[in-house]
Parts: C-alpha cells; structure tokens; sequence
C-alpha cells in the first residue's frame, strides 16, 4: 500500500503543479486583456471628444446657415432691387447732366 500512496502523492503533486501553473497563466492572461481594456477605452474616449468637437461645429455651421437662408431675399425682390438701384443710377445721372448744363449756360 505504501507504494499507491507514493504513486497518488506523486499525481496528487503533478495535478496541483499543473492547475498552478494553468492559473498563473489565466492570470496573465487577464492581466494582458486588462492592459487592452483600458488602452481600448483611452482611445474611445479621444474619438468621442473629438466626435463631440466635430458635432460642436457642425451644429454652429447648421446655426450659420439656418440664420443665412431664413433671412435670404426672394428672386422678386432681388430683381425689385436692382430695378429701384438702376432708376436712382439715371435720375442721378439725368440730374447731373441737367446741373451741368444750367451752370454752361
């Protein structure tokens, strides 16, 4: 019997040797995807400022341009203006040439 228990003492040895050695490697291995996790959320956490400085601007941009095309003018009016504008330009000019000709008299 002695010799069964030195053969089981010898297994019961080599089992627990090599569950250790399985979970130190478990643990390292943990260790390393621990390392990654938090490396992974560093990165995630630059991309979203950067995505939130982007939406940021692209809100001020969407802002900017609301403003713009709300407060555009029409066609009609555009053409009303250029209409009124070319009236001044001649009567302008009509009431120089008038001037000029009243002072050579």
């Amino acid at each position: 019997m002695p010799e069964t228990d030195d053969k089981d003492s010898e297994m019961r040895t080599s089992i627990e040797t090599e569950m250790l050695s399985l979970s130190n490697e478990m643990k390292r291995i943990a260790m390393t995807y621990q390392d990654h996790l938090i490396e992974d959320n560093k990165t995630l956490e630059k991309i979203s400022n950067k995505q939130d400085k982007n939406l940021n601007k692209l809100n001020q941009s969407f802002s900017a341009l609301k403003l713009f095309s709300s407060e555009s003018i029409s066609c009609w009016q555009l053409i009303i203006m250029f209409i009124f504008a070319a009236v001044l330009f001649f009567f302008t000019t009509f009431v120089i040439v008038i001037d000029l000709s009243l002072i050579h008299i």
